[in-house]
């Protein structure tokens, strides 16, 4: 029987021509060969499998056979390969420095190619630099290693660098493709892409992959057998999870979530995959960007088709949560939670970016003519202002149906009603702008609020930051009382200009809770410093000392008894 050879190195390249996804590389040396201006030292530096020893082989061979006799000659006694993980020692280096005084019986030059030499001692390297430094005319060395940082500088210094790069997803695919011809394997689809993407750039991998794969499938790829033996989660399932988070169905959002970690998917490829998916997404919604789509020919069709459908905002606010969820969840204590609460996020902004276009408000705006007092009677009362009893059953019972839980349509409509116009900038910047946020407000509840009830929601929203720990947002809160002025516009005037940054931080969030506890998606908060105040705040020990002894007399009273100067 014949004696199997790994793909590896049955199709290992024996021309500079051959080389995969190092065409730079290649010119270059072939050039330096033609003209004779190869240096005799050279560092090949990159990742694993991305043909640096290859490499080393071929131009051990072009230099030899660039001589007249090339045609009868055998220069394989010319190449001496050492591997430096287990010739690392002083005496392995001398023993190399003294064969290289002997030139080569046959041929022009002798090449040593070291493999993984920055494995080689401390010792090692400095018996090394001499030789290095000063080899002999027929002598070539060729260093490879994947750890360019632990060659010492003394070495590096006396090299010629060549940087390989890692192999890109579109050529180790056309690589494998070619083998697969020759081998008369039968392929599906996009099945030697995802090979490719897994190799992470380096093609020895993605042949190793290729043969585990083809000795499991028999000679037959598949998707569907590749992505199971290679442990990916099929792309089907993000396409699915996107459609069920444009539906704003949380409740199929986590069932499918559950389904994949009972097949044994781990958590973080789930999260890395969706991340990946609406980054996918959101290059493929423009015809200029479809170029870093790094996927195969049908999965490419899918995702322009699902971004045609998908708004841009949400893609966004998507991003936004699936890094977060990542940042959290290697110290998250409950880590499924962690995912669950992202999904069902997902779920909601797509909702209300769909519902803000298609939905009528489930609450009738009220009359502008009614006043505060009869909106703060009807709040106590528990009736919306401008209702009669009747309507307002029904839209309880729209709200919260006898299930306790809201359908996903219904509940789509909520958010759409619970969150203001979205705005890019806003979201970015953690600020919203009045002029921005009323805008496509026009459908939403805009009931009047009479100024107590501002405060009190508002002294609500500082405890909480109090009890969050968040004290400095806290004292931006509490520095002032908001003011209620007209069209609905919250005037809120701080003393100094960073408790003024401080509240910008999360203006936004102050907004929405404001918006959704008074009901009114009108209202906007305008912010400014008090110049007035500021040119009274104590600023010298001397003023600083006159205001605290002002406020408590026993300052001064300290200050005498224990003797104490102030500072100048």
């Amino acid at each position: 029987m014949e004696q199997y050879v790994v793909s590896a190195r049955k199709y290992r390249p024996d021309r500079f021509e051959d080389l995969v996804g190092q065409r730079a590389i290649a010119t270059a040396l072939q050039q330096a060969i033609d003209a004779n201006q190869l240096a005799q030292a050279l560092l090949f530096c990159g990742p694993r499998g991305v043909g640096k020893t290859s490499c080393a082989r071929i131009v051990a061979r072009k230099l030899n056979e660039s001589t007249s006799d090339a045609q009868k000659s055998d220069f394989s006694f010319n190449i001496f390969e050492l591997d430096a993980a287990s010739n690392n020692s002083v005496d392995d280096i001398r023993s190399l420095s003294e064969q290289v005084r002997f030139a080569p019986q046959v041929g022009k030059y002798k090449v040593y190619i070291i493999d993984e030499v920055h494995m080689l001692s401390q010792a090692a390297f400095n018996a090394f630099l001499k030789t290095l430094e000063e080899p002999p005319k027929h002598v070539v060395f060729i260093l490879a290693t994947t750890e360019k940082h632990r060659i010492i500088p003394t070495i590096r210094s006396r090299c010629q660098i060549y940087d390989f790069k890692r192999i890109s997803v579109s050529d180790i695919k056309a690589q494998l493709e070619k083998i697969a011809d020759r081998e008369q394997v039968e392929v599906e689809g996009d099945a030697l892409h995802l090979i490719a993407q897994k190799a992470d750039g380096a093609l020895r991998d993605a042949l190793s992959l290729f043969d585990r794969l083809v000795s499991f499938t028999g000679k037959k790829l598949t998707w569907a057998a590749v992505s199971e033996n290679l442990n990916v989660l099929d792309h089907t399932y993000f396409f699915e999870a996107t459609d069920l988070m444009l539906q704003g169905d949380y409740r199929g959002l986590l069932l499918q979530y559950d389904e994949i970690l009972t097949r044994g998917f781990p958590t973080e490829s789930f999260l890395a995959g969706m991340g990946e998916h609406l980054r996918d997404l959101l290059v493929a919604t423009d015809p200029q960007t479809h170029a870093l789509l790094e996927v195969g020919e049908e999965a490419r069709k899918k995702y322009i088709a699902q971004a045609q459908q998908t708004p841009v905002p949400f893609l966004f606010d998507g991003l936004a949560i699936v890094n977060a969820a990542e940042r959290h969840f290697k110290t998250s204590q409950n880590k499924r939670l962690t995912v669950e609460i992202a999904l069902v996020q997902l779920a909601s902004r797509s909702g209300f970016q769909s519902a803000k276009k298609k939905a009528t408000p489930l609450v009738a705006s009220p009359p502008k003519s009614l006043d505060s007092t009869a909106v703060t009677q009807s709040r106590e009362s528990g009736r919306e202002p401008g209702k009669d009893v009747a309507a307002q059953q029904v839209d309880r019972a729209q709200k919260v149906p006898p299930s306790g839980i809201a359908p996903s349509a219904t509940q789509s409509i909520v958010n759409a009603k619970r969150r203001s116009a979205f705005s890019i900038t806003a979201r970015l910047n953690e600020e919203a702008p009045a002029e921005e946020m009323a805008v496509g407000c026009d459908e939403l509840p805009k009931t009047p609020f009479a100024e107590s009830d501002l405060k009190k929601q508002w002294n609500d929203f500082a405890k909480r930051q109090k009890e969050e720990m968040r004290h400095s947002y806290f004292l931006s809160l509490t520095a002032s009382n908001p003011q209620l002025e007209k069209d609905f516009v919250i005037a809120h005037t701080l003393p100094t200009q960073s408790l003024l940054d401080d509240f910008k931080k999360h203006q936004t969030a102050l907004t929405d809770f404001l918006r959704e506890k008074l009901d009114n998606y009108t209202l906007s908060i305008r912010t400014r410093v008090d110049e007035e105040a500021m040119e009274k705040l104590p600023y010298t020990p001397q003023e600083k000392y006159a205001y605290f002894a002002a406020k408590n007399p026993l300052v001064a009273k300290l200050l005498t008894d224990l003797e104490l100067e102030l500072d100048h």
